[in-house]
Formats: structure tokens, sequence, C-alpha cells
């Protein structure tokens, strides 16, 4: 990829591969550059924290947690169908 993360190249790659629209999937992320570059592809977000990114903004994520121990594929489902419903700027 010629731009890294905070642009949004991988993601744009990945849907083009995919052939999806970025509304028909999730990004999983763990940093800020990582949460503008889903974002700006439109991505809905869920981000995970870890102790070097605790302290970044992650405005704009799906949902924010410790980890994704307790997250089930049919949790994260719930929260994909629910992200371009209840945020209209994805």
């Amino acid at each position: 990829m010629p731009n890294k993360k905070p642009a949004p190249d991988i993601y744009q790659w990945v849907l083009a591969q995919l052939a999806l629209p970025a509304s028909a999937c999730l990004a999983i992320e763990d940093s800020a550059n990582g949460l503008k570059a889903s974002r700006a592809a439109g991505l809905a977000t869920v981000i995970t924290r870890t102790a070097y990114t605790d302290d970044h903004d992650f405005t704009g994520a799906l949902a924010l947690l410790p980890d994704l121990g307790e997250v089930s594929v049919p949790l994260l489902r719930h929260w994909h169908s629910h992200a371009y419903d209840s945020d209209k700027k994805m």
C-alpha cells in the first residue's frame, strides 16, 4: 500500500478485493490511526484498547472494549446491524 494508516488505502483495497461495500463490513482496530483509517473508508469500527493506546481518542468508534474475550459473532452482527441505522454519518 502506498499510504499507511491513518490513510484508508488498505481498507479500500480489501473492500475492492472482496467486492463488498463498507456497509457490509465491520472493522476491529486498536489504535486511533486504525480508527481513522477504517472510518475514512466508511467502516463501522469496534476498538479494543491496549496499554499503548489507552489514551488515544476513539471518538466515532462503534464500541470500546478491553478485549474480544467475551464478544460473540452474534453480538458483532447485532452491533453492525444497528451501526448504520443509529449513526447516519456512516
